[in-house]
């Protein structure tokens, strides 16, 4: 598919509507899946918000990871084997989505 200006509106409307949300989050901290676009290609990313109190709003921090669309949709259909390797390790109890 070539990225015009229709569908790329198109898709990013989709990608908006079905994956910028909150995947787990604290008291404190909210991780989160976003779509964005940069460059006219459409990324996904995964990131960590912070809370601020006083100013009673969520704020990015610096720690984010974005990927094009096509390096994601290879990580998802590779889940999967991930998680497989992570249960492996004995790390399944710490990580549990919610």
């Amino acid at each position: 598919m070539s990225w015009n200006r229709a569908n790329r509106r198109e898709a990013q409307l989709s990608i908006e509507n079905v994956m910028s949300a909150s995947f787990y989050q604290t008291e404190n901290n909210s991780y989160r899946v976003q779509a964005s676009y940069f460059g006219g290609r459409p990324y996904v990313g995964l990131g960590k918000f912070y809370y601020q109190p006083d100013i009673g709003k969520w704020l990015p921090s610096k720690q984010h990871f974005n990927m094009p669309l096509e390096a994601w949709n290879f990580f998802v259909t590779r889940f999967d084997t991930i998680s497989a390797k992570v249960n492996k390790l004995g790390l399944s109890g710490m990580i549990t989505p919610v």
